[in-house]
């Protein structure tokens, strides 16, 4: 009885009385309601509310239920994520590995062309030399057969005169 009567007498609180209400717990409260509003209404508000309250909580296991759909969701592209992020880093590892490939084979070949083209100088020079020793042998060839001819001239002219004066 000692609630019902503080319940009634609190229809008379001020604000400042009432400021209090959020410090009560939820059977004063209750309380409190029951005695403002007549028995029917109350029990009308408290099925509406009831009702709302088991809507409300629908809703909330509703949205867990999503939240939770958005949670995996969201796991599995971040996973996902770290997957292009782990084949991305090989990529530009093996991007970053053939460039120093083509490098290398960039300084290879470098290498093998001066070779070769030092090779190539050395190979003309050597053609050159033959070229010119082939010239200075067939002028020397060329002065060995007009030698030889102007001997056999000579060993004619020579036979000749043998024969001339023998006779």
């Amino acid at each position: 009885m000692a609630i019902k009567n503080e319940i009634v007498n609190s229809i008379y609180l001020s604000d400042n009385e009432i400021g209090n209400i959020s410090t009560w717990n939820i059977p004063k409260m209750i309380s409190l309601a029951k005695s403002i509003f007549c028995s029917n209404d109350f029990a009308m508000v408290e099925r509406k509310l009831l009702a709302r309250k088991q809507k409300s909580k629908l809703e909330i296991e509703s949205l867990e239920q999503v939240k939770d759909s958005f949670s995996y969701k969201f796991e599995e592209e971040g996973l996902e994520k770290m997957g292009f992020a782990n084949n991305l880093r090989k990529c530009k590892k093996e991007l970053e590995d053939t460039r120093d490939e083509v490098s290398k084979l960039r300084e290879e070949v470098r290498g093998r062309g001066k070779f070769a083209e030092e090779k190539y100088k050395r190979l003309l020079e050597e053609v050159e030399s033959m070229y010119e020793k082939e010239h200075e042998i067939i002028d020397l060839i060329s002065k060995n057969c007009k030698l030889e001819n102007e001997k056999a001239k000579t060993e004619s002219n020579c036979y000749e005169l043998k024969c001339s004066r023998k006779k």
